[in-house]
């Protein structure tokens, strides 16, 4: 199975450096394009804290975080109100380091050159939680900002954001607050793995940008990406100029794209333009929700050939068309999976690469989810489905038709059902956007709730409570009986060919039932009881 997304050694480096790191007040600072806080448990309740920090290279010098900082801090706070605790991080990348461009050969401002550029800061150190008797009181919020409840400057010089509803600030000059969340309740606890930009967000116009900031999920979730409002303080967002919103932060030809289950986002910007965008990672395990982590960053775009002003589209593009599972092996290692014309200077982790040393692999589709679960069940029952065959790095979702399923994505759902009729499980398993197998169980929902069981014949049985055996009649159209237990699970099924049947119980054991009388309108249902 060809992966999505593979590293070379330099970025597999990279990818272990990302991670959650702070910022401190300093005398002069750059100005910020954005960042990201994530976690490693290390053991109970005690945890590495990383802060990543994006800095434009070459800008002004503005309050408060400065490139030279040695050391810098992040809040804590639980969900019960608990006053913030500061948590001081450590510099462990020094100094910055450039973020690479897409396309091009001319030097960035990181490096002395002319070219609008990007570079990262990384702080990290290790934090123990306190536990509670309360589990409410064991989700925490780790936040970065200029104090506990707002912002450091600057975010984004930008057209879309219009001022900051904590006073201050302007669409030049706009505060921006880091926030991630960790529920510590869970067996385990939980480790965030990592999101951060491996090339810098800035793109051509009339391009298609595609662009994926993940960088590896290490226990196993299930993962759903989001895109969200951009913060100037704990839980208060940024106002949007109108027309633009958390989702449509920017000018687009058909909108900001961002797949749900990868991460990857799409978009193709029309005109040159600034914007502020913030992608949320939520981490679900077995249905609940563990861990949630923000990317904030600067998107521009331009058409400009110039260096000095925003310039980075001078160089022929090229492109290379895939179709379904697809995909293309990089000359850095990287492997791409599309299913349309894909751009790969707008992609790839190093520099322009030549079509000449590609060479192109046909993928595999994911290998098809097994259902786990009854066939059959109650109207208005909830039943457990799992995957038989559950596999790591896949990403499944459950589709129910006649019921309802909860969660949607994961390993295993809850599937509530809805009245009499027939019902549908379907399994989808992703390995990106494109790439996707399916599989299906058909279900039957019989008797019970939602059914006129007064036009069906009534049954003559007996005895009830039942010990060894039960003594069945049969009437006109009735062709099997079916036992099930108090959650309508088919125990077994007796087809009637006789005039009468005897039905052997002696296996089962002492308590509640449902026996179900077959016919072509449909199943009724009694009550039994068998008693030992």
């Amino acid at each position: 199975m060809i992966q999505p997304f593979k590293m070379s050694m330099r970025f597999k480096l990279l990818a272990l450096i990302f991670g959650v790191f702070g910022i401190v007040p300093s005398v002069e600072a750059s100005n910020m394009e954005g960042g990201s806080i994530s976690y490693t448990r290390l053991a109970d309740s005690s945890y590495n804290i990383r802060l990543l920090l994006y800095e434009e290279c070459g800008s002004l010098p503005i309050n408060p975080f400065h490139p030279n900082s040695t050391s810098v801090w992040v809040y804590v706070r639980n969900k019960c109100g608990s006053t913030p605790v500061v948590a001081v991080l450590n510099r462990v990348v020094y100094p910055g380091v450039t973020v690479s461009y897409k396309c091009s050969d001319s030097l960035s401002a990181c490096e002395g050159g002319l070219l609008k550029g990007t570079r990262y800061h990384v702080f990290e150190g290790n934090y123990r939680f306190p536990v509670f008797a309360d589990s409410l009181c064991n989700e925490w919020y780790i936040t970065y900002g200029q104090n506990s409840q707002t912002g450091l400057c600057c975010h984004v010089s930008n057209s879309t954001l219009t001022h900051n509803p904590l006073g201050g600030g302007s669409p030049g000059q706009m505060p921006f607050f880091l926030q991630s969340y960790l529920n510590n309740h869970v067996p385990n606890g939980n480790s965030s793995g990592e999101l951060a930009l491996t090339t810098t967000p800035y793109f051509c116009v009339n391009w298609p940008a595609r662009f994926n900031v993940e960088l590896g999920e290490p226990d196993g979730d299930s993962l759903v990406y989001a895109l969200v409002p951009v913060l100037v303080g704990f839980q208060t967002p940024a106002f949007y100029q109108t027309g633009k919103s958390p989702i449509a932060p920017l000018l687009t030809v058909d909108g900001v794209h961002l797949n749900p289950h990868t991460g990857e986002v799409r978009f193709t910007s029309p005109i040159s333009q600034m914007a502020a965008m913030v992608i949320e990672r939520r981490e679900y395990r077995n249905g609940i929700l563990v861990g949630a982590i923000n990317l904030s960053f600067k998107v521009l775009t331009s058409n400009n050939p110039n260096p000095a002003v925003n310039g980075f589209c001078n160089q022929q593009l090229d492109s290379i068309a895939l179709v379904g599972c697809d995909s293309v092996v990089l000359p850095n290692g990287q492997t791409v999976v599309s299913s349309d014309f894909y751009y790969d200077s707008l992609t790839v982790l190093n520099g322009c690469d030549t079509l000449k040393v590609y060479e192109v692999q046909i993928g595999t589709p994911p290998t098809p989810g097994v259902i786990d679960g009854p066939i059959w069940a109650l109207p208005g029952s909830s039943e457990l489905y799992t995957i038989g065959n559950f596999s790591l790095g896949l990403t499944y979702e459950w589709e129910v038709i006649g019921g309802q399923a909860q969660p949607s994505v994961g390993p295993q759902t809850t599937i509530s059902w809805g009245p009499a009729g027939m019902g549908t499980v379907r399994l989808n398993a992703y390995i990106d956007s494109f790439c996707v197998s399916s599989s299906q169980m058909n279900v039957d929902i019989s008797g019970g709730v939602g059914v006129a069981e007064q036009h069906l014949p009534q049954p003559i049985w007996s005895p009830n409570p039942a010990n060894n055996s039960l003594n069945i009649e049969k009437f006109e159209g009735l062709h099997a009986v079916r036992l099930c237990d108090a959650q309508g699970k088919l125990l077994q099924s007796w087809a009637v060919r006789e005039e009468s049947l005897v039905l052997d119980v002696s296996r089962f054991p002492a308590g509640m039932y449902h026996l179900g009388f077959e016919t072509e309108r449909g199943v009724r249902f009694e009550k039994l009881v068998i008693l030992r």
